[in-house]
């Protein structure tokens, strides 16, 4: 397994030049108070590995690593060395490091760093909990990999877009020439066209002017090759024909109430859509989106050019996705009036064209045509030139007007002049039957047209019918997909959160994805046999912890994903949780997560304790950030509580006046724990801050009530009742008599406190003996190592009691804790 060994920092964030944090091969626990550099060694190691800071990559325009990832004093680009291991020989990442030329399993941690959730930072914690269902789903989304579902349904739904525009488009096709095939065969227009009412109309209009019936189609071209032969023995063919043209063009013009009807129902859907659009003013700019990534793209912009912040085209191009498909309802009314535009678009360009053939044969004949035609073309090119500009004016809706555009005054000229000039030619009606019969089998390669178009359109429904189920059973399979991962997520959620909180009657997580919308998560808890939001109900150390659990379930599942990157790392997580719940809190992270290199970051003395507890015996080290200034940035030291130091070869070197002082703290602090645990009462104070006599007093009393304890611990307690004026004297305040203390004095004011607590405090169990409520009068540690039963009578112990005791006085320390003696 690949740890981490080392990292070194310079000119990044809180760090200005070092020092070099050491990991032991399980892990490293790093103490100190807020605001000296914790969170930026946890940023040191996240960088490399991910290629992401999220403490500043957040996505606020107002952070970015450009502006934030430096410190504040450096003139040069952060610099970080990341050291792993693997026991054998190790291998150095930087900021710059090219990852295809690391070794295969190193390239396969830095993909699981990227893919995974290995950090839980305090103020993520609650935010998965606090979320919207919506924002829920997208917090879990990173860590169950759904970017590749969603890329696929955002491709369906790129080309469903697509194929309906094909629809559309296909279908004004048919549409004009169904028209066209009804005008030349002088059809009803309820009737359907078909090859039989094709070539039933062709046989009556060919009957009409003694022409044989064409029983195929295959046999048209005959027909009209006689027709054309009759109609040349006519005088002026030729100007005829163009009359005829110039007729067949007015009777081939599309119906005027069809654009109208359209342009109508694509008014009406930009008006829904610019209600739907105003009501999200501010929130939300398809347009504005879909250029902005265009432009973006385009340009390979790497600065944003108003406020010259880095651009990660990937993260942007993800997140203009994900904002384009978080507003369903205003997506669906603009592809609903991007369909009518297209529509409306096609319906004009068919009027458009229509006239223009009408006025090219109209100029065929030799004379220019009535103006109110030129004005209708115009007027039909200033519509179609506002619908297709991607700034609409809005001029096609006063132009579109029925009562607006002469199309009916055009219709009117043109009829009146054919007929004016048919009347010129002599048989008229018997060159109109021919010329209809004629055109009627030119109707015939026509229809030809209509079939092949037909069958597009056929195969574009049915393909957009296929892609509307393939999205349903994509969307459904996600939907799966990720109840089957969260549903593992709270199972193990569940466990963890047990072992913290056993018997509470609080728990059962549980995240559903919701049926509805296309991204959605619930988040229920259980309180005493009811469920509901955690939120109405649970504590806050009852709701840190299951935020925390949550994604310890995560890690563990991204874990046996990802077997490849062991690392967890918890940056100052836990505030509201009681003490007795984070001692079985240290205890789950360090049991559940043996096979990870785990990285914890408190400020929190007794949280720390509790974690050097739950890792006695293992490889962890353990650092103190000392101090931290904008200069030099944190100052780091080996880690020695106060009973550590005062019984190490440090203490032994320091001065009377610093012993004893760190003497009467580690009094203090076992006083307030034997008071806590023995249920010894004390005078209330509002701010809880005791001084040491009410808090001696009171447990002397108590003490020699438990005749088993007062016999063991009374040398100490004697001494220590004798001296504890040195504490007032020398440990609380500094003064000039403190300093002609000698080290004699200390040494007995120290050895008494130290046998107390070694009296006292359970190293196996890593606490300090309760009283047991189940057994009137026997204080005792959690396992019974250190047992005192008041019933026995001053001076007199039980052999295994004694035993006990003195085994644990004087044992050796083998774990790696330290000694219980002043050496």
């Amino acid at each position: 397994m690949l740890t981490v060994k080392e990292v070194r920092a310079e000119g990044f964030r809180g760090i200005r030049s070092g020092p070099a944090l050491r990991f032991g091969a399980d892990g490293l626990l790093l103490l100190g108070n807020n605001g000296v550099g914790k969170t930026s060694w946890v940023d040191a190691v996240e960088k490399p590995l991910t290629g992401k800071c999220s403490t500043v990559e957040t996505g606020d325009q107002t952070l970015s690593w450009a502006k934030h990832g430096a410190h504040i004093r450096s003139d040069s680009s952060p610099a970080v060395t990341l050291v792993l291991s693997d026991g054998v020989a190790e291998y150095e990442i930087t900021l710059q490091t090219d990852s295809e030329k690391l070794p295969s399993r190193m390239r396969a941690l830095l993909l699981a760093a990227k893919q995974c959730s290995f950090i839980l930072r305090r103020r993520t914690l609650l935010d998965f909990i606090n979320a919207k269902p919506q924002d829920r789903y997208k917090a879990l989304e990173g860590f169950l990999n759904v970017d590749s579902y969603f890329s696929f349904e955002r491709g369906l739904k790129g080309l469903l877009q697509w194929l309906d525009r094909q629809v559309a488009s296909t279908q004004s096709s048919v549409e004009r020439e169904e028209t066209a095939i009804r005008l030349k065969l002088q059809m009803p227009g309820d009737e359907s066209v078909t090859e039989t009412t094709v070539l039933s109309r062709l046989k009556v209009l060919l009957s009409t002017v003694g022409l044989r019936p064409a029983e195929t189609r295959v046999s048209s071209p005959e027909r009209y090759a006689e027709a054309t032969t009759l109609i040349n023995a006519f005088g002026d063919v030729d100007a005829l024909a163009r009359v005829n043209v110039l007729e067949q063009r007015s009777n081939t013009l599309p119906a005027s109430e069809s654009l109208f009807k359209t342009a109508d129902e694509y008014r009406i859907a930009v008006e829904r859509l610019s209600a739907e659009e105003q009501r999200l003013t501010g929130v939300f700019f398809a347009e504005v989106l879909s250029k902005g990534l265009e432009w973006i793209v385009s340009d390979q912009l790497t600065a944003c050019p108003l406020c010259d912040s880095p651009i990660d085209i990937a993260s942007v191009k993800k997140a203009v996705a994900e904002k384009l498909s978080s507003h369903q309802q205003l997506t669906e009314l603009r592809n609903a009036a991007s369909q009518r535009r297209t529509v409306l678009l096609s319906a004009l360009r068919l009027q458009l064209g229509a006239f223009e053939q009408v006025r090219h044969a109209w100029q065929q004949m030799g004379q220019e045509p009535p103006q109110a035609l030129p004005t209708l073309i115009s007027n039909l090119i200033a519509a179609e030139r506002s619908l297709a500009s991607t700034n609409d004016d809005g001029t096609w809706v006063h132009i579109l007007a029925p009562d607006a555009l002469s199309i009916g005054l055009v219709r009117q000229v043109i009829r009146e002049y054919v007929l004016s000039r048919k009347g010129s030619f002599p048989d008229q009606d018997r060159y109109a039957a021919l010329f209809a019969a004629r055109e009627a089998l030119g109707a015939v390669e026509r229809f030809s047209n209509l079939q092949t178009v037909l069958q597009s359109y056929q195969k574009l429904q049915a393909h957009r019918q296929q892609l509307h189920h393939v999205m349903e059973l994509a969307e459904a399979a996600r939907k799966t997909a990720v109840q089957q991962l969260v549903n593992q997520v709270t199972s193990t959620a569940n466990a963890y959160f047990e072992k913290i909180h056993p018997g509470e009657q609080i728990g059962g997580p549980l995240l559903e994805v919701t049926e509805r919308g296309t991204g959605s998560m619930l988040l229920t808890g259980e309180f005493y046999g009811r469920r509901g939001d955690p939120r109405g109900h649970y504590s806050d150390g009852h709701l840190d912890s299951l935020g925390l659990c949550l994604f310890l379930a995560i890690r563990r599942l991204q874990h046996d994903q990802h077997p490849e990157l062991a690392l967890l790392v918890l940056d100052d997580v836990l505030h509201s949780v009681d003490a007795e719940d984070r001692r079985k809190t240290a205890k789950l992270i360090i049991e559940e997560f043996s096979d990870h290199q785990i990285f914890i970051t408190t400020h929190d003395p007794l949280w720390f304790e509790y974690l050097k507890f739950a890792t006695r015996g293992k490889r962890f080290l353990q650092q103190r950030v000392a101090s931290w200034t904008i200069d030099d940035g944190p100052t780091l030291s080996e880690y020695l509580a106060d009973y550590e130091w005062l019984v190490s070869k440090e203490a032994r070197a320091a001065k009377p006046a610093n012993r004893v002082g760190t003497a009467g703290r580690v009094l203090e602090e076992t006083l307030q724990n034997l008071c806590n645990n023995l249920n010894i009462p004390v005078p209330y104070r509002l701010k809880g801050d005791y001084t040491i006599d009410p808090l001696w007093n009171n447990f002397m009393k108590a003490a020699r009530g438990n005749a088993q304890f007062f016999v063991t611990a009374q040398p100490a307690l004697e001494k220590i009742d004798e001296l504890r004026v040195l504490r007032n004297l020398v440990g609380a305040h500094w003064n000039e008599w403190a300093q002609q203390l000698t080290d004699a004095e200390a040494d007995e004011f120290c050895m008494a406190i130290v046998e107390l607590r070694n009296a006292a405090y359970c190293e196996r169990c890593g606490g300090f003996i309760e009283r047991i409520a189940q057994l009137d009068g026997v204080w005792s540690c959690a396992k019974e190592h250190k047992r005192y039963d008041r019933r026995l009578k001053a001076g007199v112990t039980s052999k295994s009691a004694a035993a006990s005791v003195e085994q644990q006085s004087h044992e050796p320390a083998t774990d790696g804790s330290v000694p219980k003696q002043v050496m």
